[in-house]
């Protein structure tokens, strides 16, 4: 199984939860160390927040689509490039104990 486009609303989901202010660019950070990013978040020509936002950051499976994990807000979250590579497959509580 390939991997699959994580839909906008849970995008935009992981950005609210992350702190991003829909219609304005928004610091955010990274859940595994803590880097700084940022979420653009434009608004539409009428004033109301666009359907897109962009992120620095990239959005992390917790539980990998690999080991079933679905692309739901509950099962998302952020990472720097870094961290996401480092974790790679492993779910977010795997990681955890090998950075220990």
């Amino acid at each position: 199984m390939g991997k699959r486009a994580i839909p906008q609303t849970s995008r935009r989901a992981v950005a609210l939860a992350a702190g991003a202010i829909p219609g304005a660019t928004s610091p955010v950070s990274c859940t595994y160390c803590g880097a700084i990013g940022s979420a653009w978040w434009p608004n539409k020509l009428d004033g109301t927040p666009g359907a897109w936002v962009s992120l620095t950051l990239e959005v992390d499976h917790v539980i990998p689509e690999h080991h079933g994990g679905p692309s739901t807000p509950d099962n998302l979250t952020l990472a720097c490039r870094p961290c996401n590579r480092r974790k790679g497959a492993k779910s977010h509580a795997t990681h955890q104990d090998d950075q220990a």
